[in-house]
C-alpha cells in the first residue's frame, strides 16, 4: 500500500498535514512517499491558487495563519509561526537530493514552521540522521533544479491540484489538512481487500 503525500514547505496546512502524515502511514503500513512540490508551478498548470497567492482576497490572507494556528491546537501539534523560515526552492530540492526522506521532510517542516531563526538546512539535515556535507554541496552545484520542475507536472497528471495532498494507491487523491478522516478510511480499505 503506497500513500503519497504532496507539499510545499512554504504552506502551513503541509505543515499540519505533516505532524499526521508519518503516524497515519506507520499505523496501516502504507509506504510513505514523500512529493515536494513547489505551489506555485503546481497552481500555474492547475489554475487553483495556492494559500500564499497575493491574488487571494486580504481577509482569506489574513485568515490563514489563524485557521492554522487553531487547526494546530487541534491536533496538539505546535502551531506555525506567522511567517516560515524562507527556503525557496532549497528544502524541496534537498529532500529530492535525499531521497524524498521522510525523517528530512519532517525536520525541514519543524525548521519552517516551529524552530528559531537561527536554523539552517544543514541542521534539518542532521536533525534527520543524514550527512549534511554530500547533500548542501549537490544542492549548491544545482542538483534536482529538473528533478523539482518535473513535481508539478507529475501532480498535475495525477489529478493532484493544491498542497497538501495525499494520494492512496496512485488512485484516491485527497486535498487537505482536514482530511485525515477520508485518507484513514481509504488506507483501512485497501488494507483489507
Amino acid at each position: 500500500m503506497l500513500l503519497a503525500f504532496w507539499f510545499d514547505y512554504a504552506c502551513p496546512f503541509s505543515y499540519l498535514a505533516a505532524t499526521q502524515v508519518v503516524p497515519l502511514a506507520a499505523r496501516y503500513g502504507a509506504r510513505l512517499v514523500c512529493e515536494p512540490i513547489c505551489a506555485e508551478r503546481l497552481a500555474e498548470l492547475t489554475g487553483v491558487p495556492s494559500s500564499r497567492d497575493p491574488g487571494l482576497p486580504a481577509a482569506r490572507r489574513a485568515y490563514t495563519p489563524i485557521d492554522a494556528e487553531r487547526y494546530a491546537r487541534l491536533l496538539g501539534v505546535d502551531p506555525p509561526r506567522r511567517e516560515p523560515r524562507a527556503w525557496g526552492d532549497e528544502a524541496l530540492r534537498l529532500t529530492l537530493l535525499a531521497g524524498r526522506s521522510v525523517a528530512l521532510m519532517s525536520a525541514l517542516f519543524r525548521a519552517t514552521w516551529c524552530d528559531g531563526d537561527g536554523q539552517t538546512l544543514g541542521a534539518a539535515v542532521g536533525a534527520a540522521g543524514l550527512e549534511a556535507a554530500p547533500l548542501l554541496k549537490a544542492l549548491a552545484a544545482g542538483d534536482a533544479v529538473d528533478a523539482l520542475a518535473a513535481q508539478a507536472p507529475r501532480a498535475a497528471a495525477d489529478a493532484v491540484f493544491a498542497t497538501p495532498s495525499l494520494v492512496v494507491d496512485g488512485r484516491q487523491v485527497f486535498w487537505g489538512h482536514d482530511r485525515f478522516p477520508f485518507v484513514e478510511r481509504a488506507l483501512r480499505m485497501a488494507r483489507a481487500s
